[in-house]
Order: structure tokens, then sequence, then C-alpha cells
């Protein structure tokens, strides 16, 4: 039998054993574990490292602005194989860059008269898309070379030329820079000239830029009823022959039905390229009563733009 205090002492060193587990039991265990710290652990993953790095915006090679033109291709560089987009023109507009350097090329409508502001981006082959490019391009009609009567260097041209009421009035008069001189047609019926519809056209012997057009009635011998057509072509038929009115021998530009005669200016919607410009009458405000022909008079025809060799010319891609 083990002496009082040798018991004692056996009884307290085995009630500190068991403190010292219960402690490290309640260390390791429950609100006081230790948290997780992912730096501790080799296999972990930064979550941001996850994330897809979107391509670059692409780089825009200079584009030209002001300009009269409505189309202009704009070309550049980005990531192999991305897909431009332009947005913020008339149209949205796409291309692929290539995939040897990044190049690419799109041609984009433009609004008229007014600034496009475009955003250009580059979306790679998994869809991440770049922030955009800006270009701004003004589309001035305006800002092309300096406009001129075309129709002063070329030949005038019409369906009839009056050879009892105004012998004189040939139709050389409607182009010569003069309002006191004028072409009158004819509506002697005893002419077929006279019976068939009638017209009255300029030609040049150069491809001419359209913008614009006056017409310079001579008192009240006015259409109010009439079409401007163009053709680009070097011959096309004469206006009043069957059929020759439909495309591509003649193109409409401009049709009037309630012409007031006096001065008329026509700005036409887009300027065309063109060697004929012709004007085709079918009802007037005067009217031969003998024969119930409408009668014509036109002081000055006078077409406005510029040679097609002046003319700014889109490269295309």
């Amino acid at each position: 039998m083990l002496p009082r205090r040798s018991y004692l002492s056996a009884k307290l060193l085995l009630i500190l054993l068991l403190a010292a587990v219960l402690a490290l039991a309640v260390c390791c265990t429950g609100d006081n574990k230790t948290p997780y710290n992912a730096e501790d652990d080799d296999d972990s993953t930064d979550d941001d490292d996850d994330q897809p790095e979107p391509p670059d915006p692409p780089d825009v090679d200079p584009v030209i602005s002001p300009t009269p033109l409505l189309v202009q291709s704009i070309s550049g560089t980005a990531e192999v194989d991305a897909a431009i987009n332009v947005r913020g023109g008339a149209q949205s507009a796409s291309a692929t860059a290539d995939n040897i350097g990044g190049e690419w090329c799109v041609t984009v409508s433009l609004n008229q008269a007014t600034s496009n502001d475009l955003e250009i981006t580059a979306t790679d082959r998994e869809g991440n898309i770049s922030d955009p490019a800006l270009v701004s391009i003004v589309q001035d009609p305006n800002s092309g070379p300096e406009e001129q009567n075309l129709s002063l260097e070329g030949l005038a041209f019409a369906g009839s030329t009056s050879g009892t009421e105004c012998p004189e009035c040939t139709a050389d008069k409607g182009i010569d820079g003069s309002t006191a001189t004028w072409w009158h047609n004819s509506t002697n019926t005893f002419h077929e000239e006279a019976r068939r519809l009638q017209w009255y056209g300029v030609k040049r012997l150069d491809t001419v830029i359209v913008k614009r057009a006056v017409i310079v009635w001579q008192a009240s011998m006015f259409a109010t009823d009439y079409v401007v057509y163009y053709s680009d072509l070097p011959s096309p038929p004469d206006p009043h022959e069957d059929g020759a009115l439909e495309e591509p021998n003649w193109y409409v530009a401009h049709v009037e039905q309630m012409g007031t005669g006096g001065t008329q200016y026509i700005d036409f919607d887009e300027p065309f390229t063109a060697r004929w410009v012709a004007i085709v009458l079918f009802e007037g405000s005067d009217i031969n009563e003998l024969t119930g022909r409408a009668r014509y008079a036109i002081a000055e025809f006078e077409i406005y733009g510029v040679s097609a060799e002046d003319w700014p010319v889109d490269p295309g891609c």
C-alpha cells in the first residue's frame, strides 16, 4: 500500500495529464480551428488568373475627314484572325484580320452631312471583345473640288426645235450662259418631232460627277411635270424612242410634278456619274391652242459638279 503523500502526488499528476489532453483537443477542433490559408496550398490557383484577357483594340490607319464620299475604306491591324466590327456609320460593317500580320480592311457606309463617330472592336477566337478604337469621319458633300457649271462645256440636244415661232431658239441657246436667249420646242404637229415626247439634254465629252442643277424657264413656257434623267453611256438612245428611258440606258435623278416655272434649283439626293443629263417634259403650263401641244422654253439648264478626274475615289479593300 502506497503512503498517503505518494498517493496524492500520483492523483495530482493524473489530473494534470487529463487537463493537458483536454486543452489539446479544444485547440485543434471547433471554433478554434486554424483558418484555411490558400497561400499554404501549393495546388491552389487565384480566381483572377482564370479570367480571359480581351484582345487589344485594333490599330487604325489614318482616315480621310472631311470627305464628300458616302463610303470610306478603313484599314489597320489587330490580333490575327480577330473579327473586326465597325458601328456608328450608316450601316454596321465587319471584316476579319488575316492570320499572318493581323491586317484588316472594311468599307464603311457614311451618314450624309454629319460626323460619323465610329467604334471599331476586335473579337478573338474565344469570343473576347476588345475595347473600341474610336474614329470620327465627317461626311461633307461640299468638301470636294470646287463645283463648275458643266453645261458651259457641253453639247446641247433636244427632241425638237421651233422653226416657226422662234427659229433662232435652237438647243445651244439653253446652255450659252445667258438668260436673254433660250431654247424653244416645236408645237407644229405637221412635223413628226413636235408630236413625240419632248426633251432637252446636255452631253459631255468626258465623264462628270453631277451634284445639282438649275433650270431657268422662259416666261410662262415651263413644264409642270418633268423628270431629270442621266446616263453614263457615250450614246444612249434618245429619250423619245420606245423603251429608251429604261435602265441601264437612263436613270432617274429627280421627279417634279408641281413645277412653277421661274428659276428652279435641284439638289440631287446623291452625286451621280454621267455623260448625259436630260429633262424629259411631260406636261406644260402654256398650250398652243391650234395644235394642243405644250410650249417649253429653257433659258438656261445649268448642271453643277466636277470632272470625274478631279473627284476623289475610295480605293476600296
